[in-house]
């Protein structure tokens, strides 16, 4: 009765997999959002940099060393305290 429960070992292996493959999936892709570009870096030096939408990372590999918007900022030039 109890070996029904225990799960076998191609299961255990199969979990393992999904498991090891959403956590790939959730690090290696990206979203970039509208007026932004993201810089790339792969072991520290510099790659690519991505654009707007979806883009694809190699997981602990490369990392996304800057984030950086494209919206032209306007000056507040009015003096503080007011």
């Amino acid at each position: 009765m109890l070996e029904a429960l225990i799960p076998s070992g191609a299961t255990i292996f199969l979990v393992a997999l999904i498991i090891v493959l959403m956590v790939f999936i959730r690090t290696g892709v990206k979203q970039v959002p509208p007026k932004q570009e993201w810089t790339v870096e792969r072991f520290g030096k510099y790659s690519r940099t991505m654009q707007l939408g979806l883009n694809l990372m190699i997981p602990f590999v490369e990392t996304v060393a800057c984030q950086r918007s494209l919206v032209e900022g306007g000056r507040n030039d009015a003096p503080m305290g007011q």
